[in-house]
């Protein structure tokens, strides 16, 4: 139990220095990411088979990333246009309908993600350690770990 609650104090300690080397790279400025993508700082990984062979990372194939969420998109609210008809006197009107959108993911939470996702951030930020990751949603998902 001793090391489950250290454990979770190093994640929070890397989650911490993670978002203070982002803020130091970005100078006081900030990057918001446009929905439905989020900025994740790659996290190193070790790659090692089961014999305890280490693999260079062109020897790799299919990778998977695991990264560290440092910025989300804003909510906002979605207007829809419905169309319906009145059964009795088959009259059509449009009914107006609000949708709150949230992202799935939180800030500082961890999640995995595979090798061919991810938008480079240009100049802004080293492309080796960000990436803007589509959320998670449908044949985009990616898992917390």
């Amino acid at each position: 139990m001793n090391n489950i609650k250290r454990i979770e104090k190093l994640e929070k300690q890397l989650a911490e220095i993670c978002k203070e080397i982002y803020e130091l790279s970005m100078n006081g400025r900030r990057f918001t990411p446009m929905c439905p993508y989020v900025l994740v700082r790659v996290l190193p990984k070790e790659h090692r088979t089961e014999g305890g062979i280490w693999l260079a990372d062109t020897a790799q194939t299919k990778t998977v990333y695991e990264g560290l969420v440092l910025e989300v998109w804003k909510p906002y609210v979605e207007e829809q246009e419905v169309v319906k008809t009145n059964v009795n006197n088959n009259e059509g009107y449009t009914e107006t309908k609000y949708i709150q959108r949230y992202c799935a993911v939180e800030i500082g939470d961890r999640v995995a993600f595979p090798h061919s996702e991810g938008l480079p951030v240009g100049d802004w930020l080293d492309d080796r350690y960000y990436r803007l990751v589509r959320e998670g949603r449908e044949i985009h998902d990616y898992h917390r770990v």
